[in-house]
């Protein structure tokens, strides 16, 4: 029996501002990854702000999220959004990516704190999860 599909939303902050060549050069990395642990998702990123989304085998999905949550490059890692799912949103993206603009962000800032409950967390992670859907 195939291993259930577990979805992650997380966001975080850069440990320092990367250049476009920094950011295309992690791109290049997560998504050799991914192709090889057969994880999807998307990545959005402002100013130093990640919000991504990673979905996959739960084992492979909660290994990744540790070892991101302990990179770093990321500081003050928050997980919005953990749940199964019965088939992957982001299939075709071995690592999808949109940069956002300030107007996309507006009201998305909350995201970095880490002062919210689980369920003020969860809320946060659905929003975030339509955002990035809507790049997909």
């Amino acid at each position: 029996m195939a291993e259930p599909l577990l979805q992650i939303v997380y966001a975080s902050s850069a440990s320092y501002l990367m250049t476009e060549d920094e950011l295309d050069e992690l791109l290049d990395e997560v998504r050799a990854n991914n192709e090889r642990l057969n994880v999807t998702g998307m990545l959005l990123y402002k100013d130093g702000c990640f919000i991504q989304v990673i979905e996959g085998p739960q084992s492979t999905i909660e290994n990744l999220y540790n070892s991101i949550a302990n990179d770093d490059r990321h500081e003050d890692a928050v997980e919005l959004l953990h749940e199964f799912i019965p088939s992957r949103e982001f299939g075709a993206w071995t690592m999808g990516y949109h940069r956002l603009n300030e107007d996309e962000l507006n009201g998305f800032n909350n995201f970095f704190s880490q002062n919210h409950t689980i369920s003020e967390n969860a809320k946060l992670g659905g929003e975030a999860l339509k955002l990035m859907l809507s790049y997909r």
